[in-house]
């Protein structure tokens, strides 16, 4: 059992009817005056039902540690002698209502406990709990029993705000005196093989249900305007968590920076100078600019109108959150740009998105531009394939690849369904796909130099493959405008969907005359900061990036060198419960499936895990059409009871109706 931790600081033993164990933690313990020993009876049950009970009381007084009697486990604060106490470790082993008794009424034990310890527990507290083999129900029992068979201690102990931080196989024997007693409320032996020890820690508090509406404040068309944050994300907007000390995404950000500076030179733009909330006109330039990226699922923004700007009319009637940095290259490419020098720009991008463990509608992003001087004499369309004419790269201390002319099959049908897809009327932008399996296979270049582009596309392969950390070659979709990797350590650990990380793109300068270069070409990537930070790192849940846990933390944190630590997350919360719970409505004209994940997102502020739609429906007579989706709660971080559930449920409820106008079946 490693209870050598609870070795230390104030102790509080429960349950204990012959006190054996107090005794055994006793001997192990420095100082004993810092044990409080507990028995659910008197002192006189005590001993008539114990035959060892008062040899074991002698040790323990003669070894300083107080003994208290008649101390009601689930009612902790109202114990006489434990008032104003706080306590780091209290240990409870084989709690039992006594005598045969259903599996419900054991868990309602537990519950009680938990409540009650967490009333009496200090901040970096712990509460150690010993079930017999198969009690506790989690996947560490072996052979591990059916939930509802159980007593479902995670479950219990999260109506207590705590979760499981380690599970450790109890072995009485290494516990010198100790005389496990109580079989069916007797001084009887019972049987602890395969016995498991549950140790607790608190969680971060949960968020209240109900919200207060929250505003921000940003700088358009050259003047500062105030409108209203969508509620299901208020709290993570602003928070830049590319710039946060010890976090998995700064890291990350850090690495990719200093690998671009060693390559390129690197020129970091100012934030501050770029607005998160954009136009209409802002989003069609950058979809022309990029061919098409930016137009994605949209979040607008209301204006908060106040008295003095309800009469202004000069204000275009929809705002949005930025869906990408790609959104200010109009204004990056009208300012001077050195050429050969990666031009940088990070920040927080928004789009909706469904619920899941790897999306959020708030993402961070990072922008590079590099000017390059095109060469002469290039073909002005290209399909760049093996035995394409090669020439010098201009990139600083780079070599494009020297191209093969052997033939492989699975490349040659690649490169000719990509020469026989049929022409964009509108070429606004050329697209670059960028292989990471380190073939260069550029499509619909226009007026670039075709080395420069496969040395960009290289260094890119190497830096990313050089942040992840990955010995083989990363995959992509060809066809797709998006990098997707397919690789050991994604965060799509039950399905082989390749994972989206970013883009890569030529900037066709006919899209803003303003600001052309003759003779130059500007090469634009995006990278997703955050799914590189979750495959990096092996995290299972991107909502674990927004989490306020220090358990979190510390597991990222820099050490002296400079070199980023290799790092592999641990789950600090092990086997958190899970709740299914199924919502049915009459869908009306306006209803958009957007809204109502942010709507789940708002109630729930991030313990859903999923939300899936399992049925629809038609009604014959009308025509009305209804939908039932299964919400699925889980948070990796914080402990999530029933009683929190059930409370999320009536407000969305409520929400379903005033916000969306949305009937429940």
């Amino acid at each position: 059992m490693n209870m050598e931790g609870a070795c230390e600081g104030n102790r509080l033993v429960l349950g204990d009817g012959n006190f054996s164990f107090s005794v055994a933690l006793a001997q192990r313990m420095v100082n004993p005056g810092h044990l409080t020993a507990t028995a659910l009876g008197g002192e006189e049950e005590a001993l008539k039902l114990h035959s060892d009970a008062g040899n074991n009381i002698q040790v323990l007084q003669d070894r300083g540690a107080t003994i208290i009697f008649g101390v009601d486990a689930t009612d902790l604060p109202g114990c006489v002698g434990l008032q104003g106490q706080m306590f780091d470790h209290i240990i409870f082993n084989f709690p039992h209502v006594g005598r045969k008794a259903p599996i419900k009424h054991n868990r309602e034990l537990l519950r009680k406990v938990f409540i009650s310890c967490a009333e009496v527990l200090s901040a970096e507290g712990q509460v150690y709990v010993t079930l017999c083999q198969g009690q506790g129900g989690t996947p560490a029992d072996q052979p591990q029993r059916a939930w509802h068979n159980s007593w479902q201690a995670v479950a219990m102990a999260a109506e207590a705000g705590l979760i499981l931080g380690e599970v450790v196989p109890f072995c009485a024997e290494n516990w010198e005196v100790y005389m496990p007693s109580g079989y069916r409320s007797r001084d009887k032996a019972f049987h602890t093989e395969g016995a498991l020890t549950h140790i607790f820690r608190q969680s971060c508090p949960l968020a209240p249900v109900t919200h207060t509406a929250a505003t921000l404040t940003a700088r358009v068309k050259g003047g500062d305007k105030l409108f209203s944050k969508p509620v299901g994300i208020r709290h993570k907007i602003g928070r830049n968590l590319h710039q946060e000390k010890d976090h998995p995404v700064a890291m990350v950000t850090k690495q990719l920076c200093s690998l671009l500076e060693e390559t390129f030179g690197v020129h970091h733009m100012e934030r501050g100078d770029f607005s998160i909330v954009c136009g209409s006109a802002d989003i069609h330039m950058a979809d022309a600019l990029s061919d098409g990226e930016v137009k994605t699922r949209l979040i607008q923004l209301n204006e908060d109108v106040t008295e003095e700007t309800s009469a202004d009319h000069s204000s275009p009637t929809c705002w949005y959150l930025r869906p990408s940095l790609i959104t200010h290259l109009p204004t990056i490419l009208q300012t001077t740009l050195q050429s050969g020098l990666m031009h940088i720009l990070t920040g927080e991008v928004f789009s909706h998105c469904a619920i899941s463990t790897h999306t959020c509608p708030l993402q961070h992003q990072l922008l590079g531009v590099l000017l390059l001087p095109k060469h002469t004499g290039i073909r002005e369309s290209a399909i760049v394939d093996e035995s394409c004419e090669v020439y010098p790269s201009t990139i600083p201390g780079m070599l494009c690849p020297e191209p093969t002319r052997n033939s492989h099959h699975g490349n040659e049908s690649k490169i000719q369904a990509a020469s026989s897809q049929p022409k964009r009327e509108d070429h606004s932008s050329e697209q670059l796909d960028l292989d990471l399996s380190g073939k260069c296979k550029l499509q619909d270049l226009k007026g670039s130099s075709s080395s420069d582009l496969c040395s960009f596309e290289r260094c890119l392969e190497q830096i990313v493959s050089s942040v992840l950390g990955l010995d083989h070659a990363l995959a992509l979709s060809f066809n797709a405008k998006s990098v997707y990797l397919s690789a050991a350590g994604s965060t799509e650990t039950n399905t082989n969907t390749p994972v989206p990380i970013g883009q890569v793109f030529v900037v066709s300068q006919d899209v803003l005359p303003g600001c052309r270069i003759p003779g130059h070409t500007f090469l634009c990537f995006t990278l997703n900061l955050d799914m590189l930070a979750l495959l990096k790192f092996n995290i299972p849940d991107i909502r674990l990036l927004w989490t306020e846990d220090k358990r979190f933390y510390e597991q990222f944190q820099v050490q002296s060198h400079q070199a980023i630590p290799s790092v592999t997350y641990e789950d600090f919360s092990k086997f958190p419960p899970s709740y299914s719970y199924d919502i049915s409505f009459w869908e009306n004209p306006d209803f958009c499936e957007d809204d109502f994940m942010m709507l789940l997102r708002e109630v729930s502020h991030d313990v859903i895990k999923e939300a899936t739609v399992v049925d629809r429906y038609s009604q014959p007579e009308t025509g009305r059409r209804s939908q039932c989706y299964r919400l699925t709660f889980q948070a990796p971080d914080r402990a999530v009871g029933t009683s929190h559930v059930k409370e999320i449920m009536t407000e969305l409820g409520k929400k379903l109706g005033q916000d969306m106008g949305l009937q429940v079946r």
